[in-house]
Parts: structure tokens; C-alpha cells; sequence
């Protein structure tokens, strides 16, 4: 489980396919500090399995073709940066809301408004998610925890501030853009009661 506040960015430094599974290399300062084999790290949304520490700055993790099908690490390319948490611990700050990992769609970026130094972007949603998109509700971009700023018929809108800006991937997107979407477990959960 993570909160969706990314504090840390890393970029794919090797992709190599073998059986259908894909092996990935990420790299960034002290990214693999504290980390060991097992740990579940959030990588762009997604929940992923560190196989291997590298060194104090790499992590070698492998991707199945069901995650590769459900989400945008299937068109991965080297040098992409990806955004990186890892699992909230007993006693740390929830700052977000509670992101799981698991991708229930992916989007589209259809906008992206200027307003200053900030961006509005809206994001087209696969109808399937829609009814779980409430105004002024979280959801989760690229595991980024965000408020949703306005609906629309085929998806909803993200206001994000310089700092987010800063320290995730989300400045790096521009329209047509793909990204991971997970809706707030609680309205997942709400359906089912």
C-alpha cells in the first residue's frame, strides 16, 4: 500500500524481454537505499516485486504479460523516468490517499491548460471507471495521489502545482500521452456493499 506522494523519479536504463517476461532496470540517486529483494516498490502506479538490488542506485524488477497488457509499462522505452514510492510503513504520514498498485485503466491526456506556473490537464477515462471518478475525489496518475477538479463526459481534470510538477513525471506528459489510472479503493469498495 502507498499514499501517492512521489518524492523520488528513475529512469529505465535497460529493457530486455525473455519468455514473455519482461526484465527492467531503474536507476536514480540512492534510489535502492533501504530496499531488498521482495520489497514491493510503486512504479508508475504500479505494485512491482524488487528482484534484484543492484547497487545503492539500481533496481531490477520483471514485468508478466498481464501487466504489460494493463497498463503503460508495455510500451516502456530506455531512458523513460518513472515515478517511484515505496510501501507505507507503520507510522509514516499518509499525505495522499491510499494507493494500492493496481491499475484499473489506462487514460489518455486529451489537455493541458497553463495556468501559470500550474497545469489543468484533463484525462479521457475508459468508461468503465467513470462512476468512480467523483468530483473533488482522489484518484491516482502514473501513482501520483490527485484531486479531481472537474468532470467531464468521457474523463475528468487534474489541477497540478509547480511542486508536483517538480518532483514527478507528470511535466513530461503532453497530449495523447497514456497513463496509468487507479480509482480510490473506497469507491470500489462502496459498490460492493
Amino acid at each position: 500500500m502507498y499514499t501517492g506522494i512521489i518524492k523520488k523519479t528513475a529512469l529505465v536504463r535497460s529493457k530486455t524481454t525473455k519468455h514473455k517476461v519482461v526484465d527492467m532496470v531503474l536507476s536514480s540517486k540512492d534510489l535502492a537505499s533501504g530496499c531488498e529483494i521482495g520489497d514491493s516498490i510503486n512504479v508508475d502506479g504500479v505494485c512491482l516485486t524488487i528482484v534484484e538490488v543492484v547497487d545503492n542506485h539500481t533496481l531490477r524488477f520483471q514485468l508478466m504479460p498481464e501487466t504489460l497488457r494493463r497498463t503503460t509499462l508495455g510500451s516502456l522505452v530506455v531512458g523513460r523516468q518513472l515515478n517511484m514510492e515505496a510501501s507505507l510503513r507503520v507510522g509514516d504520514k499518509l499525505g495522499g490517499h491510499y494507493v494500492m498498485g493496481h491499475v484499473d485503466g489506462v487514460g489518455e491526456v486529451v489537455r493541458i491548460l497553463k495556468e501559470g506556473d500550474s497545469r489543468v490537464m484533463r484525462i479521457k477515462a475508459p468508461t468503465k471507471l467513470l462512476r468512480y471518478i467523483p468530483f473533488k475525489g482522489s484518484i491516482a496518475i502514473n501513482g501520483v495521489s490527485l484531486t479531481v477538479s472537474a468532470l467531464h463526459k468521457n474523463g475528468f481534470e487534474v489541477s497540478l502545482i509547480p511542486h508536483t510538477l517538480k518532483v514527478t513525471n507528470l511535466s513530461k506528459l503532453r497530449k495523447g500521452s497514456r497513463v496509468n489510472l487507479e480509482i480510490d479503493m473506497m469507491a470500489r469498495y462502496l459498490e460492493r456493499m
